[in-house]
């Protein structure tokens, strides 16, 4: 898959699932895709990263 928008087009669709964060039920609802809870999910954390010069393989 090349984007989240096509992850949610193949939950949508009953090909897919995806576990995410709580602020996708927020930020992405879409047609066709349920957002559930998991209260026993551990939580998580985000942090802002950049590529700080470009390495060629």
């Amino acid at each position: 898959m090349e984007s989240f928008h096509e992850v949610l087009t193949r939950v949508a669709a009953g090909t897919g699932a995806c576990p995410l964060n709580a602020h996708v039920m927020r930020y992405y609802t879409r047609p066709g895709v349920r957002l559930l809870l998991m209260p026993d999910a551990p939580t998580t954390e985000w942090a802002l990263v950049w590529l700080t010069e470009a390495k060629m393989p």
